[in-house]
Formats: C-alpha cells, sequence, structure tokens
C-alpha cells in the first residue's frame, strides 16, 4: 500500500493492438489532481466513521506508473465529505493498492474452468467471466502468492483413510524451444532420443477409484534447474504423509525404479509400488558369512530380460481378470539394487499368458 502525491500521474491499460508499429504500453493519463481526466471508478462507496465523519471511497483498477507498465495496481482516493466538529478539513488521501491480485485470480480461475478450449493465455482474458482488462491476467500471476503448504493441507483433507490411500507420482515436460526468455529452462531427453529444451513438472495425486479417470492432485511443481525428477518426488511424498493420518501405498512409474529413489524416501512413512525397466537387474540376499574380508552385500544376480537368472518364485498365481484375459503373477522376496542394498524389496512379474480378444499383445 502507497501513498501517492497529489501531482502524481498513472495510466491506464491500453487499447487492442491495431496491428502497425510496437504495441502501445499505456492508456488513458490519469492525473490525480485533475477530475476531468478521471475514468470511471470501478467502485464507490461512502462510510460514517465516528471519529472524522462521512468518507467517500472511490476504487480504479488496472491502472500502473510510466516506468512500471507491467505491475497493474489498484488507486484509491479518500475524501472526508462530512467532516465531524467545526473547522476541521482533511486533505483527500490517495493510495496505490500493490496486493496479491486475489480477485483477479479467482476470475482467471473462472475462466479456466469456463473455457471449452484455451488456445492460448491471452485468449482467457476475452472470458465473459474476466471482467477486467487484458494486463490484469498476467498481473495475477505476478502478484499472486498462493500459499502452497495450505492449499495442500486442504487438498490432503479430502483423502479418504478408511483403507490404505492409494497415490501416484510422476513427472512431465513442456517444451518451450521458442520461450527465450523463461527462466530456468532445462534439457530433457526422451526415448526416442531426441533432446528438447523447456520446463518439467512433478505430479503427486490421490486416485480414489479403481475404475475411471479421475485423480484429485495434492501437488504439482515445476523442477528447477538444482533438483531432478527422483528428488522432487520424494520430497513432495515426504510433505504429503506427514498431513495423512494412515500410511498409503504410492505408485511411480520406471523412471523411479532406481536405486536413488528407494534411498531418497527410506524415511518416509509410505508403502511403494515401483515399475521396472525390462532390462533392470536386482540382487538378492548374500550367503553366510565365511570369516574372512568383508561381508559380502549382494547374493545372487537376478536379471529381469533373462529367465534363466530368475530363482524359484516365492509365490505363483494365475487369475482371470474380464478385461485383458488370464493373467500370470509371480513374486520373489529378499532383492534389492546393486546402490541400496539395505533397501530389500519384492520383485512381482504379470503376464498377459490368454489374452481376450485378437491380435492383443501385452508386455509383462
Amino acid at each position: 500500500m502507497l501513498r501517492l502525491a497529489s501531482n502524481r500521474c498513472v495510466w491506464g491499460t491500453p487499447g487492442a493492438y491495431k496491428g502497425r508499429g510496437a504495441p502501445c504500453k499505456h492508456g488513458h493519463k490519469f492525473k490525480l489532481n485533475d477530475p476531468e481526466t478521471w475514468p470511471e471508478a470501478t467502485e464507490t462507496l461512502e462510510v460514517e466513521d465516528p471519529k472524522v465523519g462521512r468518507v467517500k471511497v472511490m476504487r480504479w483498477s488496472g491502472l500502473h506508473f510510466l516506468q512500471s507498465p507491467n505491475r497493474a495496481m489498484e488507486i484509491i482516493r479518500a475524501e472526508v465529505i462530512q467532516p465531524v466538529g467545526r473547522n476541521r478539513k482533511f486533505q483527500p488521501l490517495w493510495l496505490a493498492w500493490l496486493g496479491k491480485a486475489k480477485d483477479a485470480v479467482f476470475e482467471l480461475m473462472d475462466a479456466v474452468l469456463t473455457s471449452p478450449s484455451i488456445p492460448s493465455f491471452v485468449s482467457l482474458s476475452q472470458s465473459p467471466v474476466f471482467r477486467r482488462q487484458w494486463s490484469s491476467s498476467y498481473a495475477a500471476l505476478h502478484d499472486s502468492r498462493p500459499p502452497r503448504r495450505k492449499l495442500m493441507k486442504l487438498l490432503v483433507q479430502e483423502v479418504a483413510t478408511d483403507e490404505q490411500p492409494f497415490l501416484a507420482g510422476d513427472h512431465s515436460f513442456w517444451a518451450r524451444p521458442e520461450a527465450k526468455t523463461v527462466k530456468e529452462r532445462t534439457f530433457h531427453g526422451d526415448r526416442a532420443g531426441s533432446i528438447g529444451i523447456g520446463q518439467s513438472y512433478s505430479t503427486l495425486a490421490w486416485i480414489p477409484e479403481a475404475d475411471g479417470s479421475w485423480a484429485l492432485p495434492l501437488k504439482h511443481e515445476r523442477i528447477t534447474s538444482f533438483e531432478t525428477p527422483t528428488t522432487k518426488a520424494a520430497f513432495q511424498l515426504k510433505l504429503v504423509t506427514r498431513e495423512l493420518g494412515k500410511r498409503p501405498l504410492a505408485a511411480y512409474d520406471r523412471g523411479y525404479g532406481n536405486a536413488k529413489f528407494v534411498q531418497a524416501t527410506e524415511k518416509i512413512d509410505a508403502d511403494l509400488l515401483l515399475r521396472l525397466a525390462s532390462n533392470r537387474c536386482v540382487w538378492g540376499t548374500p550367503g553366510v558369512y565365511k570369516g574372512r574380508g568383508a561381508p559380502c552385500k549382494h547374493g545372487h544376480k537376478f536379471k529381469l530380460n533373462d529367465p534363466e537368472t530368475w530363482p524359484e518364485a516365492t509365490e505363483t498365481l494365475e487369475v482371470e481378470d474380464p478385461k485383458v484375459g488370464r493373467v500370470k503373477v509371480m513374486r520373489w522376496s529378499g532383492f534389492h539394487f546393486l546402490q541400496s542394498p539395505n533397501q530389500a524389496m519384492e520383485i512381482i512379474r504379470a503376464e498377459v499368458i490368454q489374452p481376450v480378444g485378437r491380435n492383443r499383445k501385452f508386455q509383462p
């Protein structure tokens, strides 16, 4: 909140771009000491104050200083029109409010939820529910600082804990090759071998239904250049499990099926279900110490893509699934990654041996 001198000038939002020359940065010139230049107020209010008298408050939105066209403000004018007592005079008070743009953020979210399609970010400012100038859409994101921890706690309260909660985590990449001014762009490689530049995001969601695609995102954050998908996912899981009243089961894709993620989540109160790459190797429990040298940390080497290295399964089960067919499930106990010998795991292999329908193939 800034107090303004009465001779200050501010500028409004520029009009629509006409297609020639550089786009205008400033609109109507608003001279605080010249009522003829005042646009129509966004809001006018009169209140009674027991100490000073009747006060008239006027507010204008979407204005800025000449040297800061990207920082929208609200201009407020407070004037005592009927003072209490005789011979009391008050000069009008001019204020600039650079708040957290809460109203603009809510209208922007309404525009996102009610728009059938979003071809561009600027198109949100054209939504009927966004009742502000187009520059306010940028100002809303620039000025707002949502309390992420409080929002997460509010979302976690919706997670049902009658049974073990099922969480799912993953990261996605958003290519931004042309956005050279975007901060902290990072490189990303895909399975095809191509490399892109942009930003990555990590998501942890609650999956409430066995069937269906509905999920409740509990954490969705950008992965900075100082983080990796593994460290970000572990940190998100740690924050969420602290707020849950029951130990959850968290599932992650093959990018997290490694020793680094297992070590990062070692002290987190959660069960993990990790998808493993088919060329992954795990090791069994070492044999009895023979009394010479350092004790062995690893036992039998188990290559997932080499059946000759598979030990006898701890348990084997065959079930009928109405959607995919007959499924064979095998489980091995007491295995670990090479870099995390103290973190024992159970290895599970699921294979569709009799699929439903023709020409259907499923990888184990």
